[in-house]
């Protein structure tokens, strides 16, 4: 009977840290003080006031998030554009000057 007993022990810690692995993981969070104009902060508080956030926090964590998205869309576009090729400064300056002339009138 005991081991049977110890048979059990090892399936019930084996149950219990599978249950645990199952478990949501909490992410630690940080603090991050930012300073903005007024004009910013009444749109970041109407955003709330409309239900769209829950807080502050909530707004900047989809801004964060959103920005995520867009960085991986342009590598995974720039990776799939093709091998690099070398810069042509002079190539460069001639079409920046040809805009602004064109630009200017």
């Amino acid at each position: 009977m005991l081991l049977g007993s110890k048979l059990l022990a090892k399936i019930a810690i084996g149950v219990t840290v599978y249950l645990e692995e199952l478990q949501p993981r909490r992410c630690m969070m940080a603090t991050l003080n930012i300073s903005m104009p007024d004009e910013m902060r009444t749109f970041v508080e109407t955003r709330i006031k409309m239900g769209e956030y829950q807080s502050a926090s909530d707004y900047f964590r989809d801004l964060i998030r959103h920005d995520r998205e867009q960085t991986e869309l342009l590598l995974m576009e720039g990776l799939e554009s093709g091998p690099a090729k070398l810069l042509d400064m002079s190539g460069l300056r001639e079409r920046a000057q040809a805009i602004r002339k064109s630009q200017q009138g």
